[in-house]
């Protein structure tokens, strides 16, 4: 049985706090009321509401409260804790302490990362974890640019439609975009997804994310279309592939991303509910690539033989990431349930709900889990704001890297990611001599 949003939140804030999952499913029903004392706010309440009701106990500020959010201006309910946040010009500050709160017009993709944030800060205060009082978020310290030119997707992809897939689509949203978009995976929505995920509803869980994602999401005039497979299924279809935004789980699958050759990369991902990474680069390039952000790191092949154990299938299978239907026959047989049942998940998915209360984990001790919803959304405004820098009509210092905290306020911290020494990709000469015919570049490569 797969695990449900529920429990996704459960053992991942068990495993933040070192508690045990019954003390952690106590400090989930924390109550939250977001009230709106400024008009001006009632969208980035809305934001910040959806936010905070995918891992806290939204209710009505009429309700018997825990915690009270004003938007711009004071509290309104007898909430034992109460929180306020502000917006200028400048950025958002949160806090219980803010003397004159107010709420100034800024764009709608700032006020939406800034919800990210600002849930965050909420959580922390729901499970007593330190956090910054007041806690500022600056908009020069995202890198968010003063302007650029129009987003069009050139028949661009979006590989995975996680929670961070879900969260980059509803970023862009809140800016202007066209053209044609290419979503793409081949997994199933899970009651876990529900945890974290923009888009998805009861009723989707067990059919394919990409063709449901494309149902429900609406991004401006933008085309959505869907690709049940994995990338290099699509690539296969289509021949190569320009430009790719890449959400998938797992490091293997990003490697394989950057060997099916796109020229330009856009990538964010989570360390569980503690660290968000974004990269970007086009070719050519003398800087890092995604492989180099993700090299093979001994504990994936540790965790791949405790899943092949778990589950009873072979390494190679695991490797592929996603249960086919001849593995999902096998399963059926190991288990004595539906194949139905397993058709379509992740081996990661299916361990986690295998292990019961002790999952699978790394030769380094760790074990995978879901990020909180404000973690994933985090991740999924980096890779817009990457995409918008890309495209900045002013000149930017050049970087490719940015590691955040989702729980401190973010800091001018975007790096310059060199190669990396005998990088499967960029160390081969020969992948490089395909790569530089495919797309006819020579210089800096």
């Amino acid at each position: 049985m797969m695990l449900n949003a529920t429990e996704e939140n459960r053992k991942a804030l068990a495993s933040l706090l070192g508690i045990d999952e019954e003390e952690a499913a106590e400090k989930l029903q924390t109550k939250v009321a977001v009230t709106v004392a400024d008009p001006a706010g009632a969208a980035f309440a809305a934001d910040l509401s959806e936010l905070i009701g995918k891992t806290l106990q939204l209710v009505d500020a009429d309700a018997n409260t825990d915690i009270e959010i004003t938007v711009g201006g004071p509290a309104s309910t007898g909430a034992p804790v109460k929180i306020t946040a502000s917006m200028l010009s400048d950025g958002l500050t949160v806090g219980g302490g803010i003397v004159r709160p107010e709420w100034s017009t800024v764009p709608r993709f700032n006020e939406r990362i800034c919800a990210c944030y600002a849930a965050g800060v909420v959580i922390a205060r729901a499970i007593g974890r330190s956090c910054p009082d007041p806690f500022v978020v600056d908009f020069r310290a995202l890198g968010i640019p003063d302007g650029h030119a129009p987003i069009v997707f050139d028949d661009d992809a979006l590989a995975g439609c996680g929670g961070v897939g879900t969260a980059f689509l509803w970023a862009l949203q809140a800016v202007q975009t066209s053209g044609t978009l290419t979503v793409v995976d081949g997994k199933n929505v899970s009651d876990g997804n529900l945890n974290r995920c923009f888009f998805y509803k009861g009723d989707d869980v067990g059919k394919p994310k990409a063709e449901r994602l494309v149902a429900r999401a609406v991004l401006d005039e933008t085309v959505l279309e869907s690709f049940v497979g994995t990338f290099h299924d699509l690539l296969l279809q289509r021949g190569r592939i320009r430009r790719v935004f890449v959400t998938v789980d797992s490091r293997p699958a990003r490697r394989s991303i950057q060997g099916d050759m796109p020229l330009e990369v856009f990538d964010a991902s989570t360390t569980d509910v503690t660290a968000v990474v974004a990269h970007h680069h086009r070719q050519p390039t003398a800087n890092a690539c995604l492989s180099c952000i993700y090299p093979h790191i001994p504990e994936e092949d540790a965790r791949e033989r405790d899943i092949a154990q778990l589950l009873g299938l072979t390494l190679d299978q695991v490797k592929r990431r996603t249960v086919d239907e001849d593995m999902a026959a096998e399963l059926s047989r190991n288990f004595g349930e539906p194949a139905a049942a397993f058709f379509g998940k992740s081996m990661d998915s299916l361990a986690k709900a295998r292990c019961g209360s002790a999952p699978v984990t790394t030769a380094g001790g760790r074990q995978a889990l879901a990020p909180f919803a404000f973690v994933s959304s985090l991740a999924g405004c980096l890779m817009v704001i990457d995409l918008m820098r890309s495209l900045s009509t002013k000149d930017l210092p050049p970087t490719n890297y940015l590691h955040l905290d989702p729980w401190r306020p973010p800091t001018p911290v975007r790096r310059l990611r060199g190669r990396r020494n005998r990088c499967e990709f960029c160390g081969d000469p020969e992948l490089k001599a395909v790569f530089a015919s495919l797309w006819d570049i020579t210089a800096g490569f």
